[in-house]
């Protein structure tokens, strides 16, 4: 439509300046030669103007084409970016539940190597004076409850509700340990690992300390951090020989130790290659 109308324009304004040469205004009383001179001048000077109103034009056009083709662009980009959000979200999700699978599984596995014993619903009290009592206990395993059926929000409020309540319960120290597997079981790895801590800083007696070691090396082996992985599985070996943390820790140490060496033959290939 725009194009149309400038082009009208452009033939409506050329053929005035055709009429004017065609039929210029004479003045009778000036001599012929003059009249001549002034119809050439004001010809040319409609000319100019003409040509002139035709450049805006097309200026206006050709704006007005690179504005549309940029938003078409930029529509074309937001649509790209929502499909790779809505793949990545899914993809994290993904992630989240095999992630929460796989410490599920680790934790059958380490149940029935105890021999079918749950040490986290039957803890040892922190000391001789931390006695548990009949609330305590009921409120403890209300909260591990949920951790069987994978709800591990729910146990996740539930257990930092007991920890308020019981801050030095006979259970503190093996709430915080299921505190940190459930975090971690989120995806929460940071959060975990503190939990993890305060159970090996904090309650160094418990029965819980070898496998919250195992999960701290564990944590930093998924962050990079391999060789403070690799000194705490040592660690778990020799403070905590013939149990299954230690038995877990080795299995770890061989995947470590098998991927430095893949690593270092890859460096040699490339080495021998160029």
């Amino acid at each position: 439509m725009l194009k149309i109308m400038m082009i009208s324009t452009v033939f409506l304004l050329g053929s005035v300046a055709y009429a004017d040469d065609q039929a210029p205004v004479e003045d009778l009383s000036a001599p012929a030669a003059v009249q001549t001179d002034v119809a050439v001048s004001a010809s040319q000077l409609d000319a100019m103007t003409l040509q002139q109103r035709v450049a805006r034009l097309e200026n206006v056009v050709k704006n007005q084409s690179q504005a549309a083709n940029q938003s078409a662009t930029l529509q074309q980009s937001l649509q790209d970016l929502r499909g790779q959000v809505e793949v990545l979200t899914n993809d994290n999700q993904m992630l989240r539940e095999q992630q929460r699978k796989l410490y599920m599984d680790l934790n059958q596995r380490l149940t029935k190597l105890e021999g079918g014993k749950v040490t986290a619903v039957v803890p040892m009290p922190v000391d001789a004076d931390a006695k548990a009592n009949p609330d305590e206990y009921a409120a403890y395993q209300k909260a591990y409850n949920f951790i069987p059926n994978h709800q591990f929000v729910e146990a996740t409020t539930a257990l930092q509700a007991f920890l308020k309540q019981y801050p030095k319960g006979a259970y503190t120290p093996n709430a915080n340990y299921w505190l940190g597997e459930v975090l971690l079981a989120q995806g929460k790895a940071d959060e975990a690992q503190q939990q993890f801590q305060t159970v090996v800083q904090q309650y160094p007696k418990n029965n819980k300390v070898p496998d919250a070691m195992l999960k701290l090396a564990f944590i930093n082996y998924d962050k990079g951090n391999i060789d403070a992985a690799t000194k705490q599985l040592q660690e778990v070996q020799k403070q905590f020989p013939n149990t299954t943390a230690a038995r877990l820790a080795a299995a770890k140490l061989v995947v470590i130790n098998q991927s430095k060496n893949n690593n270092q033959n890859d460096g040699s290939d490339d080495d021998s290659s160029s």
